[in-house]
């Protein structure tokens, strides 16, 4: 036997480069340049081409939204945030995609409990908002926490007095004094300052001086019989009145016969 010739005088393999695919990567895209020889076995080498993974990283926050309220009026609001992310992975050759799990930020997947805050001279029937485990997907919330102004109650009185004199020949000699007293609630917003008062309402629902009868004094007369009554109004202003009385005078004639005598002798 003679020597082996390569044919065309060529006793290698040429290096390969493998084509590039749309979406795909190549694991090992380059078969070496290769020197064979008689004793060279045959090989089969394979090019591997992966689908490329587009990784991408989805988030999902849930919100809780406290509002604060004072007399109905909104005056602050505290939000309340739990953000989650998972990594997403879809295949550009197949377009499938696979969702990782989902995970909490700082490892924190609740809504802490929220102490509600003091406000000078305002109230309220919450003390806290509990806390809430969170879960993604779930729905943003609202909560609410009421605020009612601290409110002072007084009454407050206005006495309307009338005051009827009885004087004997000038003399006073004695006073009657007739009083209607009025009440109502008085009602101070410590928080604004505002003031509303209630209706007056007379005490024992008598808002009237009684008719007065003047009185019978033995040996004196008026010319007045009473003093009619009168309704009386809050805010109106005291009054005065007077009963005159004269002494009775009883006239009587009184003789005193002077005599003279003239003797005739």
């Amino acid at each position: 036997y003679g020597e082996w010739i390569a044919e065309d005088g060529k006793d290698y393999w040429d290096e390969y480069k493998a084509k590039e695919l749309e979406n795909y990567e190549l694991e090992n895209g380059v078969v070496d340049k290769k020197k064979v020889t008689v004793d060279t076995p045959s090989e089969t080498v394979s090019i591997n081409y992966k689908a490329k993974v587009e990784t991408t990283t989805e988030y999902d926050t849930v919100k809780r939204v406290i509002g604060i309220y004072q007399d109905g009026k909104k005056v602050d609001e505290v939000t309340q945030v739990v953000e989650f992310s998972r990594e997403v992975k879809k295949n550009l050759v197949t377009g499938e995609t696979e969702y990782g799990e989902w995970v909490a930020k700082d490892g924190k997947d609740i809504w802490e409990a929220f102490d509600a805050p003091e406000y000078e001279n305002y109230t309220t029937d919450t003390v806290k908002i509990d806390n809430k485990t969170v879960k993604p997907g779930m729905e943003d919330e609202e909560a609410a926490i009421y605020y009612t102004s601290k409110v002072e109650t007084k009454t407050e009185y206005d006495t309307v007095k009338r005051v009827i004199s009885i004087y004997h020949d000038g003399k006073k000699v004695d006073e009657v004094t007739q009083s209607v007293t009025f009440s109502r609630e008085v009602k101070k917003n410590l928080a604004t300052g505002e003031v509303t008062y209630g209706e007056w309402v007379a005490k024992d629902g008598k808002d009237i001086w009684d008719a007065f009868d003047a009185p019978v004094y033995e040996n004196y007369t008026t010319d007045t019989v009473k003093i009619d009554n009168k309704t009386v109004k809050p805010g109106m202003e005291d009054e005065e009145a007077a009963i005159y009385y004269t002494s009775k005078v009883e006239t009587t004639t009184e003789y005193d016969t002077v005599k003279r005598v003239i003797g005739i002798y």
